[in-house]
């Protein structure tokens, strides 16, 4: 996949818009500027475009199985919300009635 997204970019200049897209641009090019006006190379390496990666697939995964786990308590100690809920979601999915089902 990163080499992928560094073919991508290097063969079309572009980003892709998204995040894999980003750090193989990022270990393709980058400039920085010491202390005494010289310019060096600064550049992430595969090792940590492998760790940002895991670091926000990780981070993207526990946040939303807390906030599930959260909202599930909440609703298990208010039925009245669960009551609730339901409509809100009848409502909802009426919406795209006739529609093709998305999940099969």
């Amino acid at each position: 996949m990163l080499l992928h997204e560094r073919g991508i970019h290097r063969n079309y200049g572009n980003n892709g818009g998204n995040l894999m897209s980003s750090l193989a641009q990022a270990s393709d090019e980058g400039t920085q500027t010491t202390s005494e006006g010289k310019q060096g190379l600064l550049r992430l390496t595969d090792d940590e475009i492998f760790g940002n990666n895991f670091a926000f697939n990780l981070a993207g995964h526990e946040t939303t199985a807390n906030t599930v786990a959260a909202a599930l308590v909440l609703l298990a100690a208010h039925p009245e919300s669960q009551t609730w809920l339901a409509e809100e979601l009848e409502e909802v999915q009426s919406n795209f009635a006739g529609l093709p089902d998305p999940l099969s």
